[in-house]
């Protein structure tokens, strides 16, 4: 929990405010969930303050909601392509994937419980997305496209959450995107590395390392 409450401070996810008269604040909770791995044990636990969207008003505290996730048959593509080339398979984790988007709206939301700080009233307006937010997804669906532009690399066209670049070897990179998790696909690891460090440089990532669980499928090679 206070591992999430810092991350959210430190990403300037909000800043401290007086409520203005006639507004009000958004419910917040903090959740806290045991992650798994593979083979069903526990790996590690983490806190996660969610905003309880369902208190958002349509028009007023959110507008277009829309974002994409990549389709299953893409990733199976993807893998079939990897087996019958021998491409390498990696894995990335956007820590706070949605604490990057930015939120256009006025937003007011309590301080987190137990870790609040400055003169007592004051809350947070809300800078970027968090969790539970109803336009958190798209927020951050946005965000992610521009990085990927300024990255050079390409959109597909058939899934927006699949993106590719063709480095100096010729070589393509595939990286596909499902909300936080991250798949790279390349020919070679020279290409792969320099693709997790740009993306480690731009958001707080996770290197899992060679692919073995990815959306509920366990990748085994021989």
């Amino acid at each position: 929990m206070r591992a999430e409450v810092s991350s959210l401070w430190s990403n300037e996810t909000w800043v401290l405010a007086d409520l203005p008269p006639g507004a009000k604040t958004l419910p917040a909770h903090m959740l806290c969930e045991r992650k798994r791995s593979a083979d069903g044990e526990v790996s590690r636990r983490k806190g996660r303050f969610v905003a309880c969207g369902n208190h958002q008003v349509a028009g007023r505290d959110f507008t277009d909601l829309w974002a994409p996730v990549a389709r299953h048959a893409t990733l199976r593509a993807l893998l079939a392509m990897a087996a019958s080339t021998g491409m390498l398979l990696y894995q990335l984790d956007f820590e706070t994937a949605f604490l990057n988007g930015i939120v256009d709206e006025e937003l007011y939301i309590q301080q987190p419980r137990g870790c609040e700080r400055g003169e007592p009233g004051k809350v947070c307006r809300s800078v970027k997305a968090i969790y539970g937010l109803k336009q958190a997804v798209r927020a951050w669906y946005l965000k992610l496209v521009d990085l990927m532009t300024q990255m050079g690399m390409t959109q597909c066209t058939a899934d927006p959450y699949l993106f590719t670049r063709v480095g100096e070897d010729g070589a393509a990179v595939y990286l596909l995107i499902y909300v936080n998790d991250i798949l790279l696909i390349g020919k070679y690891a020279a290409s792969i590395e320099a693709m997790k460090q740009t993306v480690t440089t731009a958001f707080a990532s996770r290197d899992i390392g060679v692919l073995a669980y990815f959306l509920g499928l366990h990748i085994g090679r021989d």
